[in-house]
């Protein structure tokens, strides 16, 4: 389930990469959603995030994700 659901989400972003009539400032902005599920979904089938010791693994995910987003806010203005 994870799998194709990732699978199919990767697709889509190749398509809208690819796609030169669908490119827009939107696009970065559904890249960067697709790749935040992406991660959870990771996290959640394939790492077990769900099970034991669920603080250290949410406040490393959630430090890990705000560290992207400024990086991703500096590196774009």
């Amino acid at each position: 389930m994870g799998f194709a659901a990732m699978l199919f989400m990767s697709g889509i972003a190749f398509y809208l990469v690819m796609n030169k009539r669908v490119i827009s400032e939107w696009t970065a902005v559904v890249l960067i959603g697709f790749a935040i599920v992406q991660v959870m979904l990771q996290l959640f089938f394939f790492m077990d995030i769900q099970t034991e010791r669920k603080g250290f693994k949410w406040i490393s995910l959630s430090g890990g994700l705000l560290v992207a987003i400024l990086a991703i806010v500096y590196l774009t203005r």
